[in-house]
């Protein structure tokens, strides 16, 4: 599946590089239009490139390592996640590989959807995760 969301203007290098992890694709796709309208309502030609990758893709070797490969550069790593109960190591694992390769010092995770009773140990997770790295935490989770 292929959801670029590109907001560019023809030559520049995006703005704001986002990685959407997710196990919902209508969460995906509501976090790619938040983000591009976020970006655009920031400035008209900031421009927004959103990557999706869905959460069990990373489990597999070459796949983890694209998106790896891919999110090294993001500013943004956002959880779309609605239905997964906890963070399975295997995406904790990827983080770890992903905190050690990242280019952007001051990138940021995103929760979304994550407020939802049955996933909230998963933002748990991944909030303890970046306080760890150092990371700024955005949510939607009920404080």
């Amino acid at each position: 599946m292929e959801m670029t969301t590109t907001n560019k203007s023809r030559g520049a290098k995006p703005a704001l590089h986002a990685t959407v992890i997710y196990d919902d694709l209508d969460g995906a796709t509501q976090a790619a239009a938040l983000l591009k309208q976020a970006t655009t309502r920031a400035d008209a030609a900031t421009p927004c490139e959103v990557k999706p990758w869905r959460l069990d893709w990373l489990e597999h070797p070459e796949l983890g390592a694209a998106a790896g490969a891919e999110a090294a550069g993001a500013d943004l790593i956002v959880f779309a996640i609605r239905k997964t109960h906890s963070a399975p190591e295997k995406l904790m694992k990827w983080l770890e590989n992903w905190a050690l390769h990242r280019r952007v010092r001051d990138a940021a995770v995103v929760l979304l959807s994550c407020g939802h009773a049955a996933v909230v140990s998963f933002g748990a997770r991944i909030e303890q995760f970046a306080a760890w790295h150092q990371l700024t935490v955005l949510s939607d989770r009920p404080r």
